[in-house]
């Protein structure tokens, strides 16, 4: 699939979690992965719990973990995928699902004595995901965030009470809490952005211009439209944290203080391009 499609992402933490001008600091609790080979083009998001005491450390896990449960099952399934047969993409994702959380209880129980506790502080997180195969895009998530294909955003969630269906709620609960998978033939596809729900506050501060009125936040659209994002690995991160760079300031009495950037949560972004003949 290299040779089909690109794919690149980046990270930033938000402005409430770095509080700048302050002496706190929270980590960025959004992870991300990213994962290519001969039968695959693969882009992962995770957004930790804000509540969780070690969000960030879970998210990172987890996200990891869920890759390789995807990549390792996929071989099974993929011609059953291709032909379509019933609903084995929804077979497919549940498989994946139950493997993510095995190998979470596995890691949860080795821990700590009490699973919820350690699940609670360390794996609560959203999902928003892209596979590609040759025949078929699949686009799977738990929770809040963004998808966007070919253009045509899609907003997941918000949630009552920011309050999205945690997967590792089904450790809890007799209710199953199952990925919500849309699927398109891949040769439709041109181009995909995966997003945290930190997307929000990039989407609401488009035109915005940075106090010395050197750059203006661009449209969402940019990332999947300007090649610097494809060509180079570190562009997208790069570019969120110009957007949400703090600037030192003068309140109206002269008293310093730091101007924050918009981006308040973190903000993760994916963007997968098909490579052009």
């Amino acid at each position: 699939m290299k040779n089909t499609f690109k794919i690149t992402g980046g990270t930033v933490p938000g402005t409430d979690h770095t509080m700048p001008g302050e002496p706190s600091w929270k980590n960025n609790q959004d992870a991300f992965h990213l994962e290519q080979n001969d039968l695959m083009t693969l882009g992962l998001i995770a957004d930790g719990c804000s509540n969780g005491e070690h969000s960030e450390v879970g998210s990172k896990i987890a996200i990891r973990l869920l890759g390789q449960s995807i990549s390792r099952l996929l071989p099974r399934y993929l011609e059953r995928l291709n032909e379509q047969k019933g609903d084995i993409e929804y077979d497919f994702f549940e498989r994946v699902r139950e493997d993510l959380l095995a190998n979470i209880r596995v890691l949860a129980n080795q821990m700590g004595e009490s699973l919820s506790k350690i699940i609670s502080e360390y794996f609560l997180f959203t999902i928003v995901g892209a596979l590609i195969t040759k025949e078929q895009t699949y686009f799977f998530s738990l929770g809040d965030g963004y998808i966007v294909k070919n253009g045509e955003v899609e907003r997941l969630g918000p949630f009552p009470n920011n309050m999205p269906p945690y997967l590792s709620y089904s450790f809890f609960d007799n209710t199953s809490i199952q990925f919500k998978v849309r699927f398109i033939e891949t040769e439709k596809i041109e181009s995909i952005l995966l997003a945290s729900d930190g997307a929000e506050y990039l989407i609401k501060s488009e035109g915005l211009k940075n106090p010395n009125g050197m750059w203006t936040i661009k449209p969402l659209s940019d990332f999947w439209t300007d090649d610097v994002f494809i060509k180079k690995n570190d562009a997208i991160r790069g570019r969120l944290a110009l957007y949400n760079k703090e600037h030192p300031s003068l309140d109206s009495n002269g008293v310093p203080w730091i101007k924050r950037g918009p981006l308040k949560d973190d903000t993760t972004i994916i963007v997968i391009r098909k490579i052009k003949c």
